[in-house]
């Protein structure tokens, strides 16, 4: 809606009396006695364009209630704005309360409990990779990639049982060997109904690594960041995400986002997802998302945990290397010096991390590991002349109603 903005020439409103109003007020005196009894019969006869500088939205059924609308809410043609919102908080508030969120962070069997119409929304995560290991500040390891994610609702009878698997976050390797790698993260699952690998681990960097060893680890929810050697300046491309942002690299490709991922910015940009913009370059800052609205079960689960997700564009500073804006996450930013600016693009609304990780769902990029799902399976940082850090472990998030008579 917008308001009215009038030009202030006095013309911006027409007003109609009766047919016979010179014969019930002939002189000027009775025009002014019955304007102030409150007699004098007038109407608004519409508005005149040309005295507005902005038309306002109308005040009428169609701009503040609907009866369409109404009838939605079990309301009748007669009902009021206020009325559809206090049916709008009574329904949230029921279905609020008749919401159960599991957090699973080991594995377990998990037995179905009694709910609404025997339905279970299952979110899980595998562990992150852990990063890579070096022996020196001149060489810096790509970041392990987060855990892969999987979403599915399913039908399930009280009292079934489902064994539940949490993938380990990837074990850091102490090998000096640049053939050496830090270890991938577990597999998650729900039973056989759904599961979801862990992130990829990345290699070692002792001596004079490859291009290939330098690679930032793929990743579920957000691909790690690239990384470079500082001997001739080689560089690693970043990591691809699922859910969230491709890794950065300072001087090699970006990684490329999912479907909600924004592409990691580098050298050459990193692809974005449907909903992710395309990773800027030192020539082309083009790392904007695009907005969109969340799922309202991993809406939940992100408030559960204390998540503010925003539905908002994804946008970066005008810098170079700068990652893609993700599905309502933003794409990371830096400033620093060319061989830092490995920015990672945002995720499924999470920011990405200015030092090349990936945005994951509600996750922001954890340094140059790639972000998880809500705080688990990060991908480890990788190592600043010594050994890289382990990988987050997944998780499981089962959300569903419980059965009671008045639920929603």
């Amino acid at each position: 809606m917008q308001d009215s903005v009038i030009k202030g020439t006095g013309n911006s409103r027409y007003l109609k009396s009766v047919a016979n109003f010179l014969t019930l007020y002939p002189t000027y005196e009775d025009f002014c006695q019955a304007l102030i009894e409150g007699t004098l019969p007038i109407d608004l006869n519409g508005v005149n364009d040309a005295g507005f500088q902005q038309k306002g939205t109308p005040l009428n059924k169609a701009s503040l209630l609907k009866d369409a609308t109404a009838a939605m809410y079990g309301l009748d043609s007669t009902a009021v704005p206020d009325d559809a919102l206090q049916m709008a908080y009574k329904n949230i508030a029921s279905l609020l309360s008749s919401l159960t969120i599991e957090k699973i962070v080991s594995s377990k069997t998990w037995i179905a409990p009694r709910a609404k119409n025997k339905e279970f929304h299952v979110f899980i995560c595998g562990g992150g990779g852990a990063g890579g290991s070096t022996n020196s500040n001149a060489i810096n390891p790509g970041g392990g990639g987060s855990g892969y994610i999987k979403m599915g609702t399913f039908y399930i009878e009280e009292g079934t049982s489902e064994t539940i698997t949490i993938g380990s976050g990837g074990e850091s390797n102490s090998s000096t060997s640049n053939g050496a790698k830090g270890g991938d993260g577990g597999t998650s699952s729900f039973g056989a109904l759904l599961s979801a690998q862990g992130g990829k681990g990345t290699f070692n960097c002792y001596g004079a690594p490859s291009a290939s060893q330098l690679a930032g680890g793929a990743g579920g929810a957000g691909g790690a960041g690239g990384s470079y050697y500082n001997n001739g300046y080689t560089y690693g491309p970043g990591g691809n995400g699922q859910f969230g942002g491709g890794g950065g690299s300072p001087g090699a490709k970006g990684g490329n986002g999912g479907t909600y991922g924004g592409g990691g910015g580098g050298a050459t940009a990193g692809t974005g997802g449907t909903y992710g913009g395309n990773g800027g370059t030192d020539s082309a800052n083009n790392g904007i998302g695009t907005v969109g609205s969340f799922d309202l079960f991993a809406l939940m689960i992100a408030l559960h945990e204390g998540i503010s997700p925003s539905n908002k564009v994804g946008t970066v500073d005008p810098s170079t290397y700068q990652g893609g804006g993700g599905f309502g996450g933003i794409g990371g930013r830096s400033t620093g010096t060319t061989k830092d600016k490995r920015v990672g693009g945002g995720g499924y609304g999470a920011d990405g991390s200015s030092s090349g990780g990936g945005g994951g769902l509600f996750t922001p990029g954890n340094h140059v590991g790639g972000g998880g799902m809500f705080g688990f399976g990060n991908g480890g940082s990788a190592g600043a002349g010594g050994l890289g850090a382990s990988g987050k472990p997944g998780v499981c998030f089962i959300v569903y109603q419980k059965e009671t008579d008045d639920a929603v």
